[in-house]
This record gives structure tokens, C-alpha cells and sequence, in this order.
């Protein structure tokens, strides 16, 4: 299983950051563009939000534990 099939039920598909969230989505890793403002919307994505910065660690503590 892939690390982003965890990553579905933490992700608002339509919310705000749901652009930033694809990147998380696609293989949970830093974005691979060159465009400052979608690496600050992705780096807002991962900070402004606790709960799902949490939820983002305790699917991949779980992912990690398999």
C-alpha cells in the first residue's frame, strides 16, 4: 500500500489548500516545482492547520509501523 492511500481521509479535497494538498497527496514529499507561491501554499498547508499536521504524522507513524 501506498503511503498516500493513508493520506486520503486527511485531505479536504475541496478545501483552500486542496491545490497544496495534491502534492502532499501524490507521494508526501516537499513539492518538486520552482514556484514560490505554491511551495508557500504547500508550507501554509502543513503549518496553519494542527489537526491535519497531526493527522499527517499519525498516518505515517502508522505507515511506518506495518
Amino acid at each position: 500500500m501506498t503511503f498516500y492511500r493513508w493520506l486520503e481521509p486527511f485531505i479536504e479535497q475541496n478545501g483552500p489548500f486542496a491545490p497544496a494538498a495534491s502534492y502532499a497527496h501524490s507521494d508526501f514529499d516537499f513539492p518538486m516545482t520552482s514556484n514560490v507561491h505554491e511551495l508557500s501554499d504547500y508550507i501554509t498547508y502543513l503549518n496553519i492547520r494542527d489537526s491535519v499536521k497531526q493527522s499527517l504524522y499519525s498516518a505515517l507513524d502508522a505507515y511506518q509501523a506495518k
